[in-house]
């Protein structure tokens, strides 16, 4: 009796050890996979820590959202080969503090700026202060890369910016794939040619549709013949989009689920630019998982 109990001690304990040796070799992988998955985000030093607006909140977040019309790789496929590398959409969303409420809201590209002294990044040529000279905002990443945008943003609005966020035109795709798609209706046909001066290609009739990849990209970048064909006018095409996607993450549950929320950051780490670490990145995301869509106001 004593021997069958003692066999079966040793037997539950050989067992015990062998589960635990799966357990542990199992997330030793997942959490070696996730690394380099997550790893191929590009994350960037802010260069400028000393001549920065006054910050009034250490509990809330100000992010800077850049989406760059690189041609780089697979980005000349989607966009075309004509691009200025530049951040053809600008905003900036604010978290408030409890991460209850988020405001976002955007700078139109055109935008006129002085120039700021910004150091040249990953063959960018930087560019010197000269405040009786002025340039068009969007082209401020082409010069100095996203920390140029920052530092910009910063200087003419006094608002503290604690990490801004970039995606290509891959990235962008990808996200919106992540999320099923959106939602969207148009009051008009748009039938919008590409032509040496720009165009998007979108063709859409009037009505309800259901987008993704491609054409939600095409949405996006739509601009001329359309409206008044000003950047203002895409900004509230911009903005419209965006509040659908946001729809869509909340409904997805996405923010509440940490395994999905490390799937699609990692699908899009390959294009996205940030100064954020990847655990900033998903502590912001997981933080908001509670915010209702009526407190996201563009």
């Amino acid at each position: 009796m004593k021997h069958t109990r003692s066999r079966r001690m040793r037997i539950l304990a050989w067992t015990s050890i062998a589960l635990a040796a799966v357990l542990v070799a199992v997330t030793l992988t997942a959490y070696v996979a996730l690394r380099v998955q997550l790893g191929h985000i590009t994350h960037v030093k802010q260069i400028d820590v000393h001549h920065r607006p006054h910050r009034y909140s250490t509990t809330s977040l100000n992010i800077l959202l850049l989406g760059s019309d690189t041609r780089s790789g697979h980005n000349a496929a989607i966009g075309g080969r004509v691009g200025c590398n530049c951040s053809d959409t600008l905003m900036i969303a604010h978290i408030s503090p409890g991460r209850h409420q988020v405001t976002v809201v955007s700078i139109p590209r055109d935008t006129m700026v002085p120039y700021y002294a910004c150091s040249p990044w990953q063959g960018t040529p930087g560019q010197q202060a000269n405040p009786n000279a002025m340039e068009r905002i969007n082209a401020t990443l082409a010069n100095g890369g996203p920390e140029c945008v920052r530092e910009t943003v910063e200087q003419q609005t006094g608002i503290y910016i604690n990490n801004f966020i970039q995606l290509d035109f891959t990235g962008f795709q990808k996200a919106i794939n992540d999320i099923g798609g959106v939602n969207v209706c148009i009051p008009f046909a748009i039938n919008n040619k590409i032509t040496a001066s720009g165009g998007s290609g979108l063709h859409l009739s009037a009505g309800y549709h259901h987008i993704s990849g491609k054409v939600a990209l095409q949405f996006w970048r739509t601009r001329e013949n359309i409206a008044n064909g000003s950047d203002v006018a895409r900004i509230a095409r911009d903005q419209y989009l965006m509040a659908q996607v946001v729809k869509g993450v909340l409904h997805s549950g996405m923010l509440s689920n940490p395994a999905e929320l490390y799937r699609v950051v990692g699908d899009i780490a390959s294009a996205m630019t940030t100064d954020a670490s990847t655990s900033q990145l998903l502590h912001i995301a997981a933080s908001m998982r509670g915010i209702s869509l009526s407190k996201v106001q563009f």
